[in-house]
């Protein structure tokens, strides 16, 4: 009993310093935003894009979007022109959408 009880205050000594000085110390936001980094160029080029394709539907998502859906034949389904956005899960900053 006592060995379990040496490892419950181990184990939350570890857990606590991993949610606490691990962020601080590595300048980690934590919980972090959900959703991807978009920085104002970012957002500039893709506004572009879209409005250079006139598109009214715009599908964003990761590669589970990407593998999942056919743009032709939504956009003939849908009768109006689509895009679409997808990127990796976690985005760095200077990363560049597919």
């Amino acid at each position: 009993m006592r060995s379990f009880l040496r490892y419950l205050i181990l184990l939350s000594i570890m857990l606590a310093v991993t949610c606490l000085v691990v962020p601080r110390r590595f300048d980690i936001e934590f919980p972090r935003q959900p959703g991807p980094d978009f920085d104002r160029q970012m957002r500039k080029t893709y506004i572009d894009i879209l409005d250079e394709n006139k598109t009214d539907i715009v599908l964003i998502g990761d590669s589970t979007l990407r593998l999942a859906t056919d743009p032709a034949s939504f956009r003939n389904s849908q009768k109006k022109e689509s895009r679409t956005l997808t990127f990796p899960a976690r985005l760095p900053r200077s990363g560049i959408l597919s």
